[in-house]
């Protein structure tokens, strides 16, 4: 856009922004601010690495331009209240380890193994549990699949494998940030 007024590429990219933001490039539902945002953020990357200026941003600035900043401002006011999560009680572990780890089954007795131990040794750590007196509750931070590993014999299983393979793995390990 070599050559195209300052203006007008601010224009353009606030009418990319709000077309961002009604779910126009994506499946039709909108987004939050904070995808638009990183959507801006990644559009005036691409422009700088390919020789031009920030075109959301004056340079030498720290914050973006006022027209960005009121959108995104006016974005975020209308984005709903994040709904936290609670975490999971300790009382449905004990439970399970109750109605597993008696079983006479070696796979049952495994799985209330499994479950325990994942969930004090790992679960409990990415806060997970919560404690019994709800005034120390915190906001649970989800696990993603991609934080999961599974191996068989040592090797790590893909997690596109069916759910048969999945469940013949023989250690899983959980990874946090």
């Amino acid at each position: 856009m070599r050559g195209v007024d300052r203006a007008v590429k601010q224009e353009l990219l606030l009418s990319f922004a709000v077309r961002l933001r009604e779910g126009y490039f994506g499946r039709g539902r909108q987004v939050g601010a904070a995808t638009v945002e990183q959507g801006l953020r990644h559009v005036a990357q691409a422009s700088v690495l390919a020789g031009y200026g920030d075109p959301h941003k004056t340079y030498g600035a720290h914050k973006l331009d006022l027209p960005f900043q009121n959108l995104l401002k006016a974005f975020r006011d209308k984005d709903p209240a994040p709904e936290p999560k609670l975490a999971l009680p300790v009382d449905t572990i004990a439970y399970i380890q109750a109605a597993y780890g008696n079983d006479p089954r070696p796979k049952a007795q495994a799985i209330g193994d499994l479950v325990t131990v994942a969930f004090y040794y790992l679960l409990r750590v990415g806060e997970y549990a919560y404690p019994d007196d709800p005034s120390k509750r915190r906001r649970t931070v989800q696990f993603r699949q991609r934080d999961v590993t599974f191996r068989r014999n040592g090797r790590v299983l893909s997690h596109n494998s069916p759910l048969a393979a999945l469940l013949q793995a023989d250690s899983a390990t959980l990874w946090m940030d």
